[in-house]
């Protein structure tokens, strides 16, 4: 297959109603043959996922939603978008000033297609600070 990866890249959108804009940051980007998109975030984080507090899954399921909506805005359209993350636990000495272990586990994907309803209260509520540039269909197409 002829995917293109691409790692380290910032992606900006200027937000609602204000100068400012936001960055996202992707850490692996593929390109598909077909020119879908699979996002892979790094989670890094000194205990496993399992272990995670809600609060911290949720932040997680926002910055995903925030950098679909940065691709939409810059016309990629959200259908050809996958987000994934990829957990990974970094163990440290007990006087934390070196690593003993990281460990990376198998990417997670935060939307798949039969899993869609689980990212859409976050990609509405991202929907509210940045617009979409995406064309909207006629109705009578």
């Amino acid at each position: 297959s002829s995917d293109l990866l691409m790692k380290n890249i910032n992606i900006s959108a200027k937000l609602k109603g204000l100068a400012e804009e936001i960055i996202g940051h992707i850490d692996y980007l593929c390109i598909k043959d077909d020119g879908t998109l699979d996002i892979y975030n790094l989670a890094v984080s000194t205990e496993s996922e399992s272990d995670w507090a809600g609060v911290k899954k949720e932040k997680y399921k926002y910055k995903l939603a925030l950098l679909k909506r940065i691709l939409e805005y810059n016309g990629i359209r959200a259908k050809d978008i996958r987000v994934n993350l990829i957990p990974v636990r970094i163990k440290y000495n007990e006087t934390f000033d070196s690593v003993e272990d990281i460990q990376a586990f198998s990417s997670k994907p935060y939307d798949m297609s039969d899993a869609k309803y689980t990212m859409q209260p976050y990609d509405n509520v991202v929907a509210n600070f940045i617009d979409s540039n995406i064309p909207k269909l006629d109705v009578n197409d």
